[in-house]
């Protein structure tokens, strides 16, 4: 309570009343006053001590993380998917269809070959015949187109073949006619043209292609 505020209060009582009451007020003031001073200062002190009831903001956490000495390397951006797959060339594809119809056979797995060239020959003929050879790879002689997807092939077929322990090449030259589109072959003529008694790829016979072109084939 000011000075002003005591006048106010006390011009309306009488003039012994009124000096009573000024003092009084007076003494109220004087005292309230400093009580008001340290329970201002205890309301400081207690906010002090009990900190900021205020969640404290948590340090940003960055998105990426890179160790001291790693380097990140830049992700190349998605290639666009062509609208139109590349086309396989057809004669390439009648080699591959010889080729699965080599490896089947061996691979003894005569199911497999006869549901690519149908044979008349049972399981036991043909075991009979390829179950020495443990490798069949085909070497493209002569390629003739005889239809959109129809080609005949002169092929060497280099056969390795293990009988009994001893390891042997056979150099063959075949003729077959082969669908690229249906995946079939029609299997022909043969002929064998050189053994070696070791287990050796074409370029052991350097005259393998030539040899082949040439061959009159039964």
């Amino acid at each position: 309570m000011t000075n002003a505020d005591v006048e106010r209060t006390t011009a309306l009582l009488s003039p012994s009343r009124r000096y009573m009451t000024k003092h009084k007020l007076l003494v109220i003031s004087a005292i309230s006053l400093p009580i008001l001073l340290i329970v201002t200062g205890l309301v400081l002190v207690v906010a002090n001590l009990g900190g900021d009831s205020r969640p404290a903001a948590r340090p940003a956490i960055p998105l990426t993380r890179t160790p001291a000495g790693v380097t990140v390397a830049a992700i190349a951006p998605l290639r666009p998917i062509p609208s139109v797959l590349p086309t396989v060339d057809p004669q390439t594809q009648a080699i591959a269809v010889a080729q699965a119809l080599a490896t089947n056979f061996a691979r003894h797995d005569y199911a497999a070959a006869r549901a690519i060239s149908p044979m008349t020959q049972d399981d036991a003929s043909l075991a009979k015949q390829y179950q020495p050879v443990t490798k069949l790879i085909v070497v493209p002689v002569d390629i003739t187109p005889i239809g959109p997807s129809l080609f005949r092939l002169r092929l060497g077929l280099v056969s390795q073949q293990s009988s009994q322990n001893t390891p042997s090449t056979v150099f063959y030259c075949v003729d077959w006619t082969v669908d690229a589109a249906d995946g079939t072959v029609v299997q022909g003529k043969s002929a064998s043209l050189k053994t070696v008694p070791a287990q050796v790829g074409a370029t052991e016979f350097p005259a393998f292609v030539p040899t082949c072109h040439h061959a009159a084939l039964t």
